[in-house]
């Protein structure tokens, strides 16, 4: 099934902590990177739309990036970031 599919059907998708295969629970839902994103102090976690393996980056100065688990390399504005749901 197609990310942007499950996005439309608005069916939440979950993140995956790094080194675990367990999904994270009331992670949100992950849209694709936007524009303008900025990380912050920490940084922020982002999903791999292949593997859903999770990345976690300090800034968004980058064109494209490999995944560590599929070995691919992804697109910047490709890659999934986790958006709190607006109640």
């Amino acid at each position: 099934m197609n990310i942007f599919t499950r996005l439309l059907n608005s069916v939440p998708l979950f993140g995956r902590k790094r080194g675990s295969h367990k999904p994270v629970q009331d992670a949100g839902l992950l849209v694709p990177v936007p524009k303008w994103t900025h990380p912050g102090k920490k940084g922020k976690s982002i999903c791999c739309p292949n593997c859903m393996a999770t990345v976690h980056v300090f800034h968004f100065g980058w064109e494209s990036l490999k995944c560590n688990s599929c070995k691919q390399f992804i697109d910047k504005y490709d890659w999934l970031i986790n958006v709190k749901r607006m109640k």
